[in-house]
């Protein structure tokens, strides 16, 4: 019998190519690195290329890059993302420190590119992250890498302490306002007087903001062409280099593998080096703006940026919900006006919002003057007042600095938006100028003044305590307390000017006694008339429609 074999058609096998990339890097942008950069370049490709089991990936560069981050670098990070995609099998390194200088970086890139099946080869210290004792290898380099970085941080620091020493700057820095000639600053025509006039708008009052938008007005940019930010102002306003000086060290590398720079506050020694380059400002008027920018700071955290900025800014405070009051502008028909009312309650408008009332800024710079016996003034109240709390009740508590606290109360007006920017005249011409001053010497709140009209017709005005149904202080004629504040002032007459420039507040007792604080702190308590004078509401019965009442 026949023996028939079937003979099948061999297929050679296809050998599969490995996609493979190469990473270089360099760390400084200098002609002689960027050379070596070219060359890693081109002996990378070309040895790709030359491969047949070998398919071109392309190689990555980071030019001018520290190995300390990876995440700073653009190239070795779109390498990883192509491993990710599945393009590179191999990937050629000259070295581990060109990989990478943080042995954490490294480890955690090397074991993601193991898992995903991509095998990283170091060159100089022929290991392969494939390899068996790869990783303890790479850890041990890794670290000595890590260290290197370290010593040559310290190095460079050493040098240009050095420098600093000798009053010669590490680097010559952009700085907007001057051009650098070799080593020398000069000033750069335009930017110079800019710098000037931001200096100058400064002490005028101006805020940081403002300035800000005066640039963008006039269409002064930065050294990048960009629009000014309250925060660049703010640094020209800090930059002592502007007074021809220049001040070495202001801020240093806290860690050279994290490369996290801080501000010197003390920590290591800075160097002042005068008279190194022609002044755009003088000493006199830099060391203003400086005190400015301090006196500012304690008026509140917002004062070098916020428009229209006052001291009651961070220093009015709800004593219902405990929020910081905010001012807000308000115009009707005729004027415009401020008003301060509780943050929780200007943005939560539900039912459940915040009862803290609205304020009038005047009646806060009112109630300053009843709580001290001193004239109002921004700095006095920044010097003396911690906080104010602004209660349901129309209390107003000062809280000062020295410890203490005064209650004062005020009267909340039946307008909805009670105007509160007016010129003094307007207001000294709309209420009475011992509106706020006459207090009730037993609850304590401010009495108001009421006008009636006798038998024969003469007005009679009188000042009577708010909660008289339960306080024991009913009322005091206006002409009796004309009469002894004459008195009391050394006065035939009374004048008016004399009790504004002098008189702090009036407490009135129910036991006809009145109680005159000085606005030099010193107080006089003296007796005065409390006899009751017949009007026409006495005379006529059942309260005649004809009577008249005024309240002010």
């Amino acid at each position: 019998m026949r023996t028939v074999t079937r003979l099948e058609p061999s297929v050679p096998a296809i050998r599969e190519l490995k996609k493979v990339a190469a990473y270089c890097r360099v760390s400084r942008d200098s002609e002689r690195l960027m050379h070596s950069l070219s060359a890693q370049v081109s002996h990378y490709s070309e040895l790709i290329q030359k491969n047949p089991e070998w398919i071109y990936a392309g190689v990555y560069a980071d030019e001018g890059i520290s190995g300390t981050r990876a995440d700073r670098r653009d190239e070795f990070s779109r390498m990883v993302g192509d491993c990710r995609a599945g393009k590179i099998d191999i990937i050629l390194t000259k070295s581990i420190s060109r990989f990478a200088r943080n042995t954490v970086d490294l480890l955690n890139t090397v074991r993601e590119l193991k898992s995903l099946g991509v095998e990283v080869r170091f060159e100089r210290e022929s290991i392969s992250s494939m390899g068996a004792d790869g990783e303890l290898l790479l850890t041990i380099l890794a670290s000595y890498a890590q260290e290197e970085s370290r010593s040559l941080s310290d190095n460079v620091k050493w040098s240009r302490l050095k420098g600093y020493e000798l009053g010669k700057p590490h680097a010559r820095t952009p700085i907007f306002g001057y051009d650098w000639v070799g080593d020398r600053l000069v000033p750069k025509p335009g930017e110079a007087e800019a710098v000037k006039s931001i200096f100058s708008l400064y002490l005028d009052g101006k805020t940081s903001n403002q300035i800000a938008k005066w640039l963008a007005e006039n269409d002064i940019r930065t050294i990048r062409g960009k629009t000014f930010t309250n925060t660049q102002v703010f640094y020209i306003l800090r930059n002592i280099t502007y007074t021809g000086n220049l001040l070495f060290q202001k801020s240093f590398t806290e860690d050279p593998i994290t490369k996290k720079r801080k501000r010197n506050n003390g920590e290591l020694t800075q160097f002042l080096v005068e008279n190194t380059h022609e002044p755009l400002i003088s000493m006199e008027e830099f060391d203003r703006v400086q005190t400015e920018l301090d006196r500012r700071g304690k008026l509140s955290s917002y004062a070098n940026r916020v428009d229209g900025m006052n001291c009651f800014y961070t220093k009015v405070r709800c004593g219902v919900c405990g929020q910081n009051y905010v001012r807000r502008k308000f115009r009707n028909s005729t004027e415009e006006y401020y008003s301060w009312l509780c943050r929780s309650h200007f943005k939560n408008k539900t039912e459940n919002a915040c009862e803290g009332r609205a304020v009038r800024q005047s009646v806060l710079e009112d109630g300053f003057e009843t709580a001290t016996g001193i004239a109002f003034t921004e700095e006095a109240f920044a010097e003396m007042v911690e906080v104010v709390l602004i209660s349901g009740d129309e209390e107003l508590t000062y809280r000062f600095k020295d410890g203490t606290e005064k209650k004062v109360y005020w009267e909340r007006s039946n307008r909805s938006k009670p105007p509160l920017k007016r010129k003094k005249v307007e207001q000294k011409e709309q209420k009475h100028f011992f509106t706020g001053k006459v207090i009730c010497g037993c609850c304590g709140k401010p009495m108001r003044r009421i006008q009636s009209y006798s038998v024969n017709n003469d007005a009679i005005a009188r000042w009577k305590c708010q909660d008289s149904a339960r306080c024991g202080t009913h009322f005091i004629y206006e002409d009796t307390l004309m009469e002894t504040l004459s008195h009391v002032l050394w006065l035939t007459d009374f004048d008016e000017s004399v009790y504004q420039k002098k008189v702090g507040s009036i407490e009135v007792s129910g036991r006809g006694l009145l109680r005159i604080t000085m606005k030099s702190g010193e107080a006089v308590t003296v007796r005065f008339e409390t006899r009751q004078r017949r009007s026409k509401r006495d005379e006529e019965s059942n309260g005649n429609p004809g009577h008249e009442e005024q309240v002010h």
